[in-house]
């Protein structure tokens, strides 16, 4: 299962009121490591690249490392607020 299905599972939980905080506080960091780890250094030329040529297909590495970096902070934003009331408890 990848991080988005995981995250979704925890979408789950967080809609019936179950915040578990360790597997909450282990998806921020996975989320903070992966998107460490994908960030590319010009993601202005990612941007560019994306009007450039007036659609969204991946046609290079770069692209799909930057996008992964971006997916994986969403993640991360979204499960702030649960993993607050996780360890708020």
């Amino acid at each position: 299962m990848s991080i988005y299905g995981v995250a979704i599972i925890f979408c789950i939980l967080g809609t019936r009121g179950i915040f578990p905080k360790i597997p909450l506080t282990v998806l921020a960091v996975a989320c903070i490591l992966g998107a460490i780890y994908y960030w590319q250094g010009d993601v202005g030329g990612w941007v560019s690249q994306e009007v450039e040529q007036h659609n969204l297909s991946m046609k290079t590495q770069s692209m799909e490392e930057s996008r992964e970096t971006f997916g994986l902070l969403i993640i991360l934003i979204v499960m702030l607020p649960a993993l607050w009331k996780a360890w708020k408890k």
